[in-house]
């Protein structure tokens, strides 16, 4: 066992730990807050990328999976609040609560006035994870490959 320099994490470089995420990963290396819908009429649960939980989730990987992390910050930048909007809660800067292809049926069924992307910026804590996702990601990079596990992707 061995730790990851300024961290209390242990990690056993004998036998590395490689999480199968298979079918919560996107096509761009982000997480879903859930896998695949499982069948016709399944809604996917949360198959969705969701602001403060995919930050809290690449923070908790970051030791074994930091292309998680790296795909997760790059989404939620690309996302991140431009303008004001006061149905959508999105500001300049604002790193939103969740994205979806489109609004859940639950949402369109009580009249949500927009269709095709889903956007939602109603939250109150995804942008102070942003910035400390985005330093744990420098301090993996600054500490280099020897504080990664074996197996762990760059």
């Amino acid at each position: 066992m061995t730790s990851l320099p300024g961290t209390a994490i242990m990690v056993d470089v004998e036998r590395p730990y490689d999480p199968d995420l298979r079918g919560l990963q996107s096509e761009a290396g982000w997480l879903h807050a859930s896998t695949n819908p499982l069948g016709e009429g399944d809604p996917g649960r949360f198959h969705a990328l969701f602001g403060r939980d995919s930050l809290i989730s690449s923070l908790q990987l970051m030791p074994v999976r930091p292309d998680i992390a790296r795909a997760t910050l790059r989404a939620l930048a690309d996302r991140q609040g431009r303008v004001i909007d006061p149905v959508t809660l999105e500001s300049p800067g604002k790193i939103g609560h969740e994205f979806r292809p489109e609004p859940p049926r639950t949402l369109l069924d009580v009249g949500w006035p927009f269709g095709g992307e889903f956007n939602y910026f109603a939250t109150a804590d995804a942008t102070s994870w942003f910035p400390t996702a985005r330093i744990g990601r420098s301090e993996l990079e600054r500490s280099g490959p020897a504080s990664r596990p074996p197996s762990a992707p760059r």
